[in-house]
């Protein structure tokens, strides 16, 4: 791989990672948030792995086969998945709207993480970790801004004014407690930013990433901000020469204690319970329970990609809808729990491998002092952060972007043995073969960003169509919109509701007619037809007793 080739894939890798994040689109979409992240994240990923495409002889060797191998595993479990789960394709590939957690961005996460491992160099680390650190002060100047009522957008936001880039305060305080736990670690580094202003100026965002936290009522976003403190402490006494291993057994001790404790807290057991304890943590015990079901019941290809909610409301527990009867989910708010239920333990199996590999990197990183430095430090402290997130909350395409980055670049620090620099030997070659090599990668990343476009550019377009529709007033121009490819049943449904309110019932019921063979889990369509059809008619017979093969635990449905 020649140095122009690395370097420019480590370009694209940090600044399209600090852009999925931060990107939104309330003026041009009508889902501002997810779907243009999914957007961002397949232009970055594709044009990634077209840049280094051309290198083969640097992806295939020997060193990288275990990652590569699970790579391949998992685009053809994707594969298997959409074909024989049963769910939509549409759905399944793009995601359903809100989450667009489908195949299109697993596969492009994963072509994050390749990239980032292939890439990664020090030198690449410090652009990584800096880049994150700008992502949070961006996201840090956005939050004061909202909780200081002074936001340029107007958000339809029914939970607190700190949402951030990621359009939910869970998501932004988690996001928050992750860089700042990059950021501990490089405070307590003792040789670097070793000047006062610049460890000031770390701190004062500390405190003011604590501040917004705090403001955002989400327990997530504290609970991994002191997790964040307390491993990046800990590395600290751990690489300290003089402080005796019994003092860092007795630090992890009392961590790991305090942790337990905190845990507990937040699940309404101990001391910690009135204080953390929130009931939407009982609710996330119904999605987990819930997902285990789709797991266990579709052990093989899971559910579908992103169909989650289309079975929520069928294998919830009678508790559940007890506690909780109109509360419905599309996510298992928990990403182990999500991939299993959506792909099947062949997916979730080579999931939890690819953590595996990047534990297994991290610990070995941080048990070799020559290999060890703060940057790659706040490396594997933030993916920790991002880990432990990951298990209370759902893949938020912002937050899971960094996930697989920072575990791409333990990968690659930690498989690559020997004295990584940023310099290769190919750049020794002759000016012809450079200018050859340069060309030709080139053209490959733009056919990687030309493939990457033609796959994700259809959704966002069919959004923006249909935000544009709605505010046209004209009925046919929004049917024409809500069906056009990729076709989301959400916003048909959507569709058929303006239409159902403007007296035009028969254009909207038509459309969940639509959608039910589409989707016949749709259980929105399927609720839409009971109401607008005639009582005594079949069509709404049979759709009450579809309602209560899809919900049986609401006893509010009847054949009637």
């Amino acid at each position: 791989m020649s140095t122009n080739q690395r370097i420019t894939a480590q370009w694209i890798l940090v600044l399209g990672t600090a852009w999925t994040s931060l990107i939104i689109t309330p003026n041009y979409s009508l889902e501002p948030i997810d779907l243009p992240k999914m957007y961002a994240l397949v232009l970055t990923s594709f044009l990634a792995i077209g840049t280094i495409f051309t290198a083969s002889k640097h992806i295939f060797l020997k060193k990288y086969y275990p990652i590569l191998i699970l790579f391949i595993l998992f685009s053809i479990q994707l594969a298997l998945v959409l074909k024989f789960s049963g769910a939509p394709f549409v759905q399944q590939f793009f995601g359903t709207g809100g989450r667009n957690t489908g195949a299109l961005t697993y596969l492009s996460l994963f072509l994050v993480l390749i990239v980032a491992m292939l890439v990664t160099t020090p030198n690449f680390v410090t652009k990584v970790i800096i880049s994150l650190l700008l992502t949070g002060l961006a996201t840090l100047v956005y939050g004061l801004m909202q909780v200081s009522g002074i936001d340029p957008v107007s958000w339809n936001n029914p939970h607190s004014s700190m949402i951030g880039f990621l359009g939910n305060p869970d998501f932004s305080s988690a996001f928050l407690g992750i860089v700042g736990a990059g950021g501990f670690c490089l405070i307590f580094s003792g040789k670097l930013l070793s000047n006062l202003l610049g460890k000031s100026f770390l701190m004062l965002g500390e405190i003011i990433a604590l501040y917004l936290i705090v403001k955002s009522h989400a327990i997530q976003g504290i609970m991994i901000y002191f997790l964040g403190l307390l491993l990046s402490f800990g590395i600290y006494l751990y690489g300290q020469n003089g402080v005796r291993k019994s003092i860092v057994v007795i630090y992890g001790t009392l961590s790991s204690i305090a942790i337990t404790v905190g845990v507990l807290g937040a699940l309404k057991i101990g001391p910690l319970a009135d204080h953390l304890y929130k009931i939407s943590v009982r609710q996330r015990g119904f999605y987990w329970r819930a997902g285990r079901e789709m797991l266990f019941s579709h052990p093989f290809f899971g559910v579908g990609m992103d169909s989650y909610g289309d079975w929520y409301y069928q294998k919830r527990s009678a508790n559940a809808a007890f506690h909780s009867i109109q509360t419905s989910s599309n996510a298992a708010h928990n990403v182990v729990l999500d991939i299993g239920s959506n792909g099947g333990f062949p997916l979730l199996l080579i999931y939890l491998a690819v953590i595996l590999l990047v534990l297994r990197a991290s610990i070995l990183i941080l048990n070799k002092p020559e290999s060890r430095n703060p940057y790659i430090s706040a490396v594997i402290v933030s993916w920790i952060a991002y880990q432990a997130q990951s298990f209370v909350s759902i893949n938020q395409i912002g937050l899971g972007v960094w996930g697989w980055l920072l575990g791409g670049v333990i990968l690659g620090y930690g498989i690559n043995s020997r004295k990584i620099t940023d310099t290769d030997s190919s750049s020794k070659s002759t000016s012809r073969k450079t200018k050859k090599s340069s060309n030709s990668f080139i053209l490959v990343g733009a056919i990687g960003l030309g493939l990457g476009f033609a796959l994700v550019q259809p959704a966002l377009q069919a959004d923006h169509n249909y935000r544009f529709a709605l505010q046209s007033h004209n009925g046919n121009q929004v049917i024409s919109a809500a069906l056009s490819y990729p076709e989301d049943s959400h916003r048909t449904m959507d569709a058929a509701n303006q239409l159902n309110s403007s007296n035009l019932k028969e254009a909207g019921l038509k459309l969940a007619r639509h959608v039910v063979k589409v989707n016949p889990r749709s259980y929105e369509a399927w609720y839409f037809i009971s109401v607008v059809t005639n009582p005594i008619s079949s069509e709404h017979k049979k759709a009450f007793s579809i309602l209560q093969t899809l919900n049986p635990h609401d006893n509010s449905i009847s054949k009637s």
